[in-house]
């Protein structure tokens, strides 16, 4: 079993920028010897479940995670002259069924409260909503990285002191990525750093955008695609290497040799983490009724209000004096009401 396992990886859910294909990303998971991944899309989790059964098929550990954009300042604020306005990159990766349940929420309203250029959340949010969730700092991307680039060292540490608060020293991490980027390299420096100075741990990640190094020239198509753009364009957003596939545990295990303890780490993150679904199981939605009302009485109060609106049927007043065809009315709701109590389907 290999110590290193992927924790920032893009299938083709991450729309017009992964290339990952769920069932041949399993594939290529199984025949590098790993038993566990993660799938960490940009801003949706709409690929989780096909994710996870591909996993399960091949036997392998599915994380479930994601890469949120986190706004500067408020989710709200939609201010194209705002520095970074499309949002921080940020992994969270889902510890149990908690966790599952604060990735779905941020995703929604990072969607319906948060999307300007991209679904954002924001400092506000993220707070709420911390609880079974492992947090890695993500690419160069993220802000503390941008805070380090931009030579602000002392507010790139405060804003770690900041995550280790809010997640907890033991769920917090600080990634370390090597795609032959000078940027990659200044900020590895100075996260190594940290990481000593706060007692936090390093994970060491490959921003895995497709599954193989001769795949990079396709992914090039791709961002054309999603960017409008030409490859004859020398001014086109690009990629700047071909080492954004899914490396093998040997070449990681190569890259991070001055740093072991973010190669395994990654393991005990996979370990940490640990959501399944019950795919056996009707899992119906549950509506609470309101307090002094149960299910049952309830469901009859909206239908009988039903019957008023549409009908003009008042059931208060008693059944003797309706017409046959109201009658008829009445009977057929009691009859779907009896069905409804009877399969147990009152409380949704």
């Amino acid at each position: 079993m290999s110590d290193f396992v992927h924790l920032h990886v893009h299938t083709d859910y991450s729309m017009l920028d992964g290339a990952c294909q769920v069932d041949r990303l399993a594939d290529l998971v199984h025949e590098l010897g790993m038993n566990a991944i993660a799938i960490t899309d940009h801003g949706n989790m709409h690929g989780a479940f096909e994710f996870y059964n591909a996993m399960k098929k091949k036997e392998i550990h599915p994380i479930l995670g994601c890469e949120f954009y986190v706004a500067p300042s408020s989710r709200h604020k939609k201010d194209p002259n705002e520095i970074h306005h499309k949002g921080y990159h940020l992994i969270l990766l889902a510890k149990d069924a908690t966790g599952y349940r604060n990735l779905c929420e941020l995703n929604k309203i990072a969607h319906m409260e948060g999307f300007y250029y991209n679904p954002r959340i924001d400092w506000e949010v993220l707070q709420q909503h911390t609880e079974g969730l492992v947090c890695n700092t993500a690419c160069i991307g993220s802000e503390i990285n941008q805070l380090i680039l931009n030579g602000n060292i002392p507010a790139a540490r405060e804003k770690v002191d900041h995550f280790v608060q809010l997640f907890g020293r033991e769920n917090f991490f600080l990634e370390l990525q090597d795609h032959g980027m000078e940027q990659e390299a200044v900020c590895n420096r100075e996260l190594i750093r940290f990481a000593r100075d706060a007692g936090v741990g390093l994970v060491a990640t490959n921003d895995a955008h497709y599954l193989k190094r001769e795949h990079a020239k396709a992914h090039e198509i791709l961002l054309c695609i999603g960017t409008n753009n030409q490859l004859d364009n020398p001014n086109r957003f690009r990629f700047p290497s071909d080492t954004f596939y899914l490396r093998s545990p040997e070449e990681m295990a190569h890259l991070f040799r001055e740093v072991p303890e973010a190669i395994t780490n990654t393991r005990l993150i996979a370990e940490m983490c640990q959501v399944e679904f019950d795919t056996q199981t009707n899992h119906y939605p549950v509506f609470e009724p309101p307090e002094g009302w149960t299910r049952q009485d309830y469901i009859r109060k909206l239908c009988e209000e039903g019957l008023q609106v549409r009908y003009g049927i008042d059931v208060s007043k008693g059944v003797e004096n309706l017409s046959p065809r109201e009658r008829e009315i009445v009977e057929r709701m009691n009859f779907e009401l009896g069905v409804i109590e009877q399969m147990g389907y009152t409380s949704y």
